[in-house]
């Protein structure tokens, strides 16, 4: 089985900006063997590219990410 995307969902209030590091945590560590997975956060309306130990990880909001725009299909 190939893994190409790891996605994590956080759904917050817009008036909260940062994001909980427990959001961030499942890429913080590679997938062995699955190196070039894209890792994807869905929010609610944050737009962004976040660094973590894992590598670069997406944000973007559901709209878009229910309609296909903004990931690597």
């Amino acid at each position: 089985m190939k893994i190409t995307k790891r996605i994590q969902v956080w759904y917050e209030d817009v008036s909260v900006l940062s994001i909980p590091d427990r959001e961030l945590a499942c890429f913080q560590k590679p997938l062995e063997g699955h190196e070039a997975a894209e890792s994807i956060l869905v929010t609610n309306n944050f737009e962004d590219v976040i660094d973590t130990a894992g590598g670069k990880v997406l944000c973007i909001p559901v709209a878009k990410f229910l309609l296909g725009f903004g990931t690597g299909r």
